[in-house]
């Protein structure tokens, strides 16, 4: 069976190598990118299973712009943002399929995470 790849989309360092160091515990392939330009790229070249967004990176407003890049290049790669409850416009009316509020417990991270990239739908 092959490993699920995720593309986690994530400026604070903190949080990358948290997110990086238990998914690959769990058995997942993980590529960090802390920049939009980075996550375009790599996208370009490599197929993922699933996306991790943080909605508030430099330079964009609030990660809307590289979300909506990405949803309409890749339709069918899943979206899980990260997001502070202060991010405006609410991300909520994003066609995400779930939305993780900051600061979050990775177990529960990982639940939901694990639940999305095994399903037969995605």
């Amino acid at each position: 069976m092959d490993k699920k790849k995720i593309l986690v989309i994530e400026d604070d360092q903190a949080i990358a190598r948290i997110l990086k160091y238990n998914f690959e515990k769990q058995g997942y392939l993980i590529t960090v990118v802390k920049k939009a330009e980075e996550a375009l790229e790599i996208l370009a070249q490599q197929k993922y299973d699933l996306i991790i967004h943080d909605m508030k990176l430099p330079l964009l407003e609030y990660g809307l712009e590289l979300f909506s890049q990405i949803r309409n290049r890749y339709k069918e790669i899943p979206i899980v943002i990260l997001s502070v409850a202060a991010d405006e416009p609410p991300v909520m009316d994003l066609d995400a399929v779930a939305f993780i509020l900051k600061p979050f417990e990775f177990k529960n991270l990982n639940v939901r995470i694990r639940k999305i990239v095994n399903s037969e739908e995605l």
